[in-house]
């Protein structure tokens, strides 16, 4: 899995990289480009590559322990009857019976 996860992050540097080259041999006047198509893609990419980013189980991590490969988000409440998929459905079950106790300990 890391090889291909290696390979996928190559294949996205090489494209941007690909891309600043494009701009760099058109960057005089003579050459104009459809900017907001171009900065809408841009855009949508970068979006793309926020909102899939997660964060690999660490190794040492003691088993039993939840853990979402989700990055934490601080707006972003935990909803218990939600399951996104994000940790193992025994994690998530975990994450909701303490957030259950919780709310009963108020």
């Amino acid at each position: 899995m890391d090889n291909y996860n290696e390979g996928k992050k190559a294949e996205i540097k090489e494209a941007i990289l690909g891309l600043q080259e494009l701009c760099e041999n058109y960057a005089d006047e003579s050459y104009l480009f459809d900017y907001e198509k171009i900065l809408g893609s841009i855009k949508e990419a970068t979006t793309a590559l926020e909102e899939s980013v997660r964060c690999k189980r660490p190794e040492q991590l003691t088993e039993g322990v939840a853990w979402s490969e989700n990055l934490y988000d601080a707006e972003e409440d935990f909803n218990p009857f939600v399951y996104k998929g994000d940790m193992s459905l025994q994690e998530f079950r975990q994450v909701q019976n303490a957030d259950f106790d919780n709310d009963l300990e108020i």
